[in-house]
């Protein structure tokens, strides 16, 4: 608050409804003169204590959502919203796969995968950036012929992506 080094006050008013823990209003402000303070308590009526306080401010925030400054002394403008700053990701094109397996009714990691049925696919992946999104194709020769699959997943920050309903069908 104010102080005789810095007379200009800043800080935050939370205002509760007395029956939840979190504020219905919030009201943050800065370059502020609190101009007038006072207090009361009423003991006979129930006991209730009324706090009035009075701010000079030149910029306020009112629930984290409207910025005002005052231009003049009566005159309050919005404050022009700043650009959000997003920092550019390069993917890196040598992400690989260091295991896919898939887990069975018994809970053990298999991976030889099934033909024509679904199952969930995950991926541990190296030289990742998480929260990068990925399309991989899988393409194997068996047998029966040529299988393949595509699908795309997100990476976490273990390097997992997983596929809820992997499946490899035959190419035709």
């Amino acid at each position: 608050m104010k102080t005789e080094e810095n007379p200009i006050a800043e800080g935050q008013l939370e205002i509760y409804d007395g029956t939840d823990d979190l504020p219905f209003r919030c009201i943050k402000f800065s370059k502020a003169y609190i101009t007038e303070f006072r207090e009361t308590f009423d003991v006979l009526s129930g006991g209730e204590m009324t706090t009035y306080v009075q701010i000079s401010p030149m910029e306020m925030t009112i629930n984290k959502r409207l910025d005002i400054e005052r231009r003049l002394f009566w005159l309050w403008n919005r404050t022009p919203q700043k650009p959000m700053q997003m920092q550019e990701v390069v993917a890196d094109p040598d992400v690989h796969i260091n295991d896919a397996y898939w887990i069975n009714p018994n809970g053990e990691k298999c991976r030889e995968f099934p033909i024509g049925e679904a199952v969930k696919l995950y991926l541990v992946l190296g030289n990742y950036n998480v929260g990068q999104t990925i399309q991989f194709d899988f393409e194997e020769e068996t047998d029966e012929g040529v299988c393949h699959a595509s699908c795309s997943g997100r990476t976490d920050d273990k390097g997992m992506v997983i596929i809820e309903d992997f499946e490899l069908t035959k190419k035709e």
